[in-house]
């Protein structure tokens, strides 16, 4: 959902306009994204009339002039980028704040030079682990994807450049005529070539060993990274569990502490908070909020320009003195919001569960504690107690948690099938507004743009569909969630749309009918098409060049900050310019658009060698911006500590899978008997084999037991922390209680330990457990309990507990 902001610096009359307005930025911004996504697009499309899906996406045909397409696409774009560049090179000198701002802030592994390059130097020297310690194990990841991206590619360049393409352009009978740009890639095989599919069956086996080689390296390498970070959770998250679904006897603070304390012992259970029904306080501090925010935006420009702003408290009242009225007003819902934190307090100790809801938090003495509670057993209704890791305090949707237990999967439903909706009828709605633009007439650049302008509009807008129907029907918990649902279905639809696309035909809904009548015909149907289309996906390629140089120069951030630093210090003007656009630049939208381009490269490469070499610029590009912004330019996002690393293997996956049933659907129909594609056909088993295994053969959710036995104690960093910190409610606390909250917020968002670091965020892995089944080790902690975890057995069932080995611990027996 795009941002608001006041618009008191922009208004013509430099008054102070009350109520919050769309921001001209946000227009600016959109307007930008959909400009540069129809220009790239437009580039593509071809001026013949659309017969199917494939042309309304500009997907077009191989033909004898791609190579001075590509040959002109390729120039323009490197100029581009050489363009961006160095205006970044530039700006990066002159406004530190916006390109450079952790590194005035110190908050850095190292300060880069201050030469005009000296920005790339600093990117290719920053190694992953000194990423993690800054800015946490997500962003690091990312720059290291980008590294599995590029070595991934460059696997395939080498060979595939040296072996196939001097096979298909010597060897491969000339099929292309007088497409030069074909004449390195399948198009040039004959049909029924006598040995050319035999090498091409035996490189689909290469790649498929070699990706899962390269993916089980690379997580082998991202587990020591993922293990420091779970030791270094800080106090009180790493002490603290998150529990949804409590039974009604159990909605109390009270009652649901005593719980714990008869089940681990006394002295083991800190505090509980059960999560309060509070709309109408959370609403009344919100507001007061603003007010104040208003307050101060009002002193400074009276500071400013000597006149005292006026506004509008309601939307469509008087205009009104700020300075004079909003006070009174912040004064009365102060009044109010003590009464309302009064009367909630006083009904949870009365007893009145109708205050609170199923959801809350527990903070236990220690570590194992929390641990052992993670693995209760609590009931014999595995609808209730789904106790698990808790989020950080400062990204919790505490609206989230008072959903009713009833309307979660009411809500998830719902939301699901706003996204398979989005699916079906993608292309009819980017149709609908396509015809619209085709009835304005002005002029060439229009009538350019216009075929494709209704897909570029659902392409631009798309993130922040996805990013609004999570925020609305499903329970996040905390803000990552939302990204990582981003991740998944946002390189679904590219995998449709962009990659997919020349094998849907003309209706989506009529391919899904022809797999589901004949699933074996798939790989066929994607032979069809696909393989003339591979020099549409090397121009897709080198466009993203100009697309990510385009993103380095930030500039709506760029904008926003000189007209805030009109009326607000440097630091409050960063503050409300950071963070990037989250729906476009957040962790989501980057791993996903990483990802779709390696599937491009592992789907099309054989079928065109020159895929690969383009996507090694790619990557390597990707690195070097991405290296820079995101350690000395971006602020520091929330942790998940490596969910959207194991997601994106898992989309490689995807890719490799595609490949292997492209490429025997290829062989079946170009070789000149059946041997060829038998060859390759159990490539496909063995990608399927190495879904399992990579799943199953690296445990990264949880810290292994051999590991915390190890380690005398568990690292505490932050020490801006506060040991009494709670998992309260930000409107429950008293307002000293508030600010201090605030911040400490503030103080470790710029932490540059590696405890603080890898501390934000959560342990998403816990809720893929939830899906599967309840947790393992389920009886062992209930029966340690009863020793108090201090005799021989009770030790042992709780190290099994803790293990999460299920075979050590499921002896005891399901006791609730």
């Amino acid at each position: 959902v795009p941002q608001r902001v006041p618009l008191c610096s922009l208004h013509p009359d430099g008054v102070t306009v009350a109520h919050w307005e769309w921001c001209a930025l946000d227009g600016a911004m959109w307007s930008k994204r959909v400009l540069v996504t129809c220009v790239v697009w437009a580039a593509l499309v071809a001026p013949a009339a659309a017969a199917g899906i494939a042309e309304e996406t500009g997907v077009t045909g191989n033909s004898a002039i791609d190579l001075s397409a590509f040959l002109s696409g390729l120039l323009f774009n490197g100029c581009i980028c050489v363009a961006c560049l160095l205006a970044f090179s530039l700006l990066r000198l002159r406004v530190p704040r916006v390109y450079a701002n952790n590194v005035v802030i110190q908050k850095v592994p190292f300060e880069p030079a201050k030469s005009f390059f000296g920005w790339a130097t600093a990117s290719a020297s920053v190694s992953t682990e000194q990423a993690a310690e800054v800015v946490g194990v997500d962003s690091a990841m990312l720059l290291e994807f980008s590294v599995l991206c590029m070595r991934l590619s460059g696997c395939l360049a080498v060979p595939l450049c040296v072996i196939l393409g001097l096979l298909y352009s010597l060897l491969g009978g000339n099929a292309a005529g007088e497409d030069h740009l074909g004449t390195v890639d399948m198009g040039n095989v004959k049909q029924g070539h006598p040995w050319i599919p035999y090498v091409q069956a035996g490189i689909v086996w290469g790649v498929c060993v070699m990706v899962h080689w390269n993916l089980c390296r690379a997580q082998a390498k991202f587990l020591p990274l993922r293990f420091a970070w779970l030791k270094s959770l800080p106090t009180p998250r790493a002490d603290t569990v998150l529990i949804e679904d409590l039974p009604m006897d159990f909605r109390s603070d009270a009652e649901l502490k005593d719980f714990f304390v008869k089940t681990l012992g006394e002295g083991s259970v800190r505090e509980a908070h059960v999560v309060k029904h509070a709309s109408e306080l959370r609403a009344a501090v919100d507001k007061r909020e603003k007010l104040r925010e208003r307050v101060h935006e009002a002193e400074l420009r009276f500071q400013h320009d000597g006149c005292r702003p006026q506004a509008r408290l309601r939307c469509c009242g008087p205009r009104v003195d700020v300075l004079e009225q909003c006070p009174d007003t912040i004064e009365e819902l102060t009044e109010r919001i003590l009464a309302e934190r009064a009367r909630i307090r006083q009904a949870d100790q009365n007893g009145d569960v109708g205050v609170n809801s199923g959801s809350a938090f527990v903070t236990f003495s220690g570590r194992r504690q929390a641990e052992l509670a993670r693995g209760l057993h609590c009931s014999a209704d595995r609808l209730k107690w789904h106790i698990r890791a808790a989020p950080e305090l400062a990204s919790v949707r505490w609206q989230d948690l008072t959903w009713p237990s009833r309307l979660k999967p009411i809500g998830a439903v719902l939301g699901h099938a706003i996204v398979i909706f989005l699916i079906l009828f993608f292309m009819p709605i980017s149709a609908f507004i396509t015809n619209l633009g085709k009835l304005v007439k002005a002029g060439p650049l229009w009538a350019a743009v216009a075929p494709t302008i209704g897909l570029q509009i659902m392409m631009a807008f798309l993130p922040s569909i996805l990013l609004t129907v999570f925020g609305l029907c499903f329970v996040l918990r905390a803000e990552m969630w939302a990204q990582h649902h981003l991740q998944v279905w946002y390189y679904v639809f590219q995998v449709i749309f962009v990659i997919l696309v020349t094998a849907i035909g003309t209706s989506l809904f009529e391919s899904i009918q022809k797999i589901a009548k004949e699933p074996l015909s798939f790989p066929r149907t994607l032979a069809v098409h696909m393989p003339s289309a591979t020099h549409f996906y090397m121009n897709y390629i080198v466009l993203q060049w100009s697309a990510y140089c385009l993103d380095t120069l930030r500039l709506d951030n760029l904008v926003k900050f000189y007209l805030y630093r009109t009326l607000y210090t440097p630091d409050e003007a960063v503050a409300k310019t950071e963070p990037e656009d989250q729906s476009y630049q957040g962790f989501g939208s980057r791993y996903a658009r990483l990802a779709i381009i390696m599937a491009v490269c592992i789907i099309f490469s054989t079928l065109s060698p020159l895929v690969a070499p383009l996507a090694v610029i790619h990557f390597a590009l990707c690195r070097l911006t991405y290296g820079y912004l995101i350690v000395f330019a971006e602020t520091r996002k929330p942790d998940t500590g490596g969910a959207f690393w194991v997601t994106a293997l898992k989309h490689i996956q995807v890719a490799t899978l595609i490949y292997a049933l492209l490429m025997v659907g290829v062989l079946s129909s170009r070789a000149p008997n059946g041997i060829p594609a038998a060859i390759a056909s159990p490539s496909i088993l063995f990608v399927l084999w190495s879904f399992y295994y990579l799943d199953n053969a690296y445990d990264w959710k949880k810290l292994p037991f051999e590991i915390i036995v190890k380690t005398e104690s568990l690292r505490r960093c932050w020490d801006v922390l506060d040991k009494d910190e709670a998992y309260v409610q930000p409107e429950l606390l008293d307002d000293k209680d508030t600010d201090s909250r605030q911040d400490l917020t503030a103080a470790t968002a710029g932490c540059g330990c590696g405890g603080g670091a890898r501390g934000r965020g959560f342990d998403e892995g816990d809720d893929d457990e939830e899906k599967a089944g309840r947790p393992a080790a389920e009886a062992a902690p209930a029966a340690a309990s009863s020793a108090g975890a201090r005799g021989a057995e009770g030790g042992e069932a709780a190290d099994a507990a803790l293990a999460g080995d299920r075979r050590s611990a499921t002896r005891w027996g399901p006791l609730p």
